[in-house]
């Protein structure tokens, strides 16, 4: 199998624990049974991989609302494919302006470079999310927060954390990445598959949410 990504051990691990008879196979075409899960899909208003290598951000919803890279972000080894590498400086972040009615989740995944940095606004400013040791969520009602498919809100510096928050419905009108309460996100912080979804996902979804992966580009 080859992968467009470092896989972790638990992953690799998972692969071995999968694999066929001593025999093998030629090829295993197909999908991963996760992607076919509904949770990825179902109510998912914006989907944003961030896997260009310059320029504007995608969104791959189906919705076309595309995030626009302001004063070039550079974009650098990700999570899963590339992923914006923040400089906290310039006003560089990625922004959109559309409306997202009944949103109610967004996930993500950060690596921050310090344990205090601006993260995602959802609100124009008035619903942004920080990080500060403890994952912020100011201006959210209901807001729950989850760390790694767990509830909790300790993000560690310098690793890969994968963030939701789940909250009231909200209908905002801009999007900014990088960008939250007018304040940039530190210097090296990296943020990557961004979601959201207008409805509340469940604590499960959450869970696999959290151990998804792409799929492998070739299986030998």
């Amino acid at each position: 199998k080859i992968y467009p990504y470092a896989r972790s051990a638990a992953q690799v691990l998972a692969d071995y624990n999968s694999r066929g008879t001593v025999h093998g196979s030629s090829a295993n075409l197909g999908t991963n049974s996760q992607d076919q899960g509904d949770f990825l899909t179902k109510g998912l208003r914006g989907y944003w991989k961030f896997d260009e290598s310059s320029g504007n951000a995608f969104d791959s919803s189906g919705a076309g609302n595309t995030l626009t890279n302001n004063n070039t972000v550079s974009y650098d080894s990700g999570k899963y494919g590339n992923a914006p590498t923040f400089t906290g400086a310039g006003s560089k972040y990625f922004s959109g302006s559309a409306t997202y009615s009944n949103i109610q989740t967004i996930s993500f995944w950060v690596n921050p470079a310090t344990s205090s940095t601006a993260l995602i606004d959802t609100g124009g400013g008035s619903t942004p999310t920080s990080l500060n040791s403890n994952v912020l969520s100011a201006g959210f009602v209901g807001a729950v927060t989850y760390v790694n498919g767990l509830p909790g809100s300790t993000v560690s510096t310098s690793t890969w954390s994968h963030v939701v928050i789940t909250f009231s419905s909200i209908n905002p009108s801009a999007l900014t990445v990088g960008f939250a309460d007018s304040v940039l996100a530190t210097n090296g912080t990296k943020i990557d598959e961004v979601r959201i979804y207008n409805r509340a996902l469940s604590p499960a979804e959450i869970s696999n949410l959290a151990a998804w992966a792409p799929i492998p580009v070739a299986s030998y």
